[in-house]
């Protein structure tokens, strides 16, 4: 006669917990629940979580009816920080105030053919020479021409300074 098989022997499974940030207190969940532990080590853990959730920086969320961004708890979806927020809302940020000691940057009045100081971040905006190039006011500092030698054992061309031995233009190399 054929014996019978006998089932292997099953371990129990041991009971798991993860922290309700909200209560901060350790529930039974699942076994395989992601973010879950023993009861010691959610006990441990549990203030800690409520903690950094807490300490969270501050998040918005736009209310586009309105176009207002407004303070939501951290991890809400679609939240972000208050600039990114405002964009998307089409909420207008202030300029940034700039820094003492910055170059002052200037844009060309074409009406006036004048350069007008602007704040910093104007679009458009550039150093006093720029302005009087973009204005007619001043010709544009020529660009010196690009030179090339050919480096032999590479073989291929390389850009040098203007004045190197035995250089020349792109096409000569």
């Amino acid at each position: 006669t054929a014996a019978t098989p006998v089932p292997a022997p099953t371990a129990p499974v041991a009971k798991v917990y993860k922290c309700n940030a909200e209560t901060q207190k350790c529930e039974e969940v699942a076994p395989y629940t992601a973010g879950s532990a023993s009861l010691e080590v959610c006990e441990k853990e549990c203030g800690k979580v409520a903690l950094r959730a807490s300490a969270a920086a501050k998040v918005y969320k736009c209310d586009f009816a309105k176009h207002q961004c407004y303070e939501v708890p951290p991890f809400t979806a679609g939240a972000a920080s208050l600039e990114v927020c405002d964009k998307l809302c089409g909420v207008a940020t202030p300029a940034p105030t700039p820094m003492p000691g910055l170059a002052k940057v200037y844009k060309c009045n074409k009406a006036k053919q004048q350069c007008e100081e602007v704040p910093a971040g104007t679009a458009g905006a550039g150093s006093e020479h720029a302005c009087r190039v973009e204005c007619g006011l001043e010709t544009p500092v020529p660009t010196p021409p690009q030179v090339y030698k050919c480096n032999k054992a590479a073989k291929r061309c390389e850009e040098v300074p203007a004045g190197t031995a035995g250089a020349g233009s792109e096409y000569d190399c």
